[in-house]
C-alpha cells in the first residue's frame, strides 16, 4: 500500500487550498488533478470540457489518476466527480488514505461562484440548483470510500489541516 493522502469532495470544499498546506506540514509532495491536466494540455479544464465533453475530460482524469497513484508520499486533491468512475474508485481505496472534505451549501456557493468560468459544471446553470444536484449524486460515493471526514465549514483551511494531522497521528504508532 502506498502512503498517500487523497482529498475527495465537492467543489468549494477546500481541497486543494488544504490539500497544498496538508502537504506542506507532512512535507509530502502535492498534486491537484485540475492543475496538473492544465500543465500538461496548455490550456484550461473549461477548454478541455468544452472540446472534448465530460466523457473526453473524465478520460484524461482517469489516466492521470493511473499515473498519480502510482506515487507515494503524496496529497492528491481530485476533482469532484473522480470519485463516480468504480475504476478509480478501487485505485484511490488500493493506493492510500481517502479524506472527505465537506462543506454546506452556501459557502461551496460563495467559493465556487468566484471562478465560475473555471468549473464547466456550473457554467451556464443555476449554481445552487446544480450544487444540490451533484450533492445528491456525489455525496453518498464520497461517504462509502472515505476514511475519514472533515467539516470545512466556518474554519480557517489551517484549522482543518490542525485537525487532519491530528486524526494523522493517531493512526501512527508512536
Amino acid at each position: 500500500m502506498k502512503n498517500n493522502i487523497y482529498l475527495i469532495g465537492q467543489m468549494g470544499a477546500g481541497k486543494s487550498t488544504i490539500g497544498r498546506q496538508l502537504a506542506r506540514e507532512l512535507k509530502m509532495d502535492f498534486y491537484d488533478t485540475d492543475r496538473v491536466l492544465e500543465e500538461r494540455a496548455g490550456v484550461n479544464v473549461s477548454w478541455i470540457y468544452d472540446l472534448e465533453g465530460e466523457k473526453g475530460f473524465h478520460q484524461r482524469e482517469a489516466e492521470l489518476l493511473k499515473e498519480l497513484t502510482q506515487k507515494s508520499n503524496s496529497v492528491i486533491s481530485t476533482g469532484g466527480g473522480t470519485v463516480l468512475y468504480e475504476e478509480n474508485r478501487r485505485l484511490l481505496l488500493s493506493t492510500g488514505l481517502i479524506i472527505y472534505l465537506y462543506a454546506d451549501l452556501s459557502l461551496q456557493i460563495k467559493r465556487t461562484g468566484r471562478n465560475q468560468y473555471n468549473r464547466p459544471i456550473l457554467r451556464d446553470t443555476n449554481i445552487k440548483e446544480r450544487l444540490i444536484e451533484l450533492s445528491k449524486e456525489r455525496d453518498p460515493v464520497y461517504e462509502s470510500i472515505a476514511q475519514a471526514r472533515f467539516s470545512t465549514n466556518k474554519k480557517v483551511p489551517r484549522m482543518v489541516v490542525k485537525e487532519i494531522l491530528k486524526y494523522l497521528s493517531r493512526l501512527t504508532p508512536s
